[in-house]
């Protein structure tokens, strides 16, 4: 079972290597009141291609 401090700290390393992270979180603190806002705000930076360094680094490949 993982601890909530053993994921709190997951998720700050997440954060710390997803450098898509903080939209993620600005769209949650916005859904509310600006749903609209919210969902682009995720489309718009979760639906983008891998480069190529990043694929290496991932292991994916195509």
């Amino acid at each position: 079972m993982v601890t909530l401090s053993e994921l709190k700290e997951k998720c700050r390393k997440f954060e710390e290597r997803e450098g898509r992270a903080s939209f993620y979180k600005l769209a949650s603190e916005i859904k509310d009141d600006h749903p609209l806002q919210a969902a682009v705000i995720i489309l718009a930076t979760w639906n983008r291609e891998i480069p190529q360094t990043d694929r290496r680094l991932q292991g994916i490949s195509h």
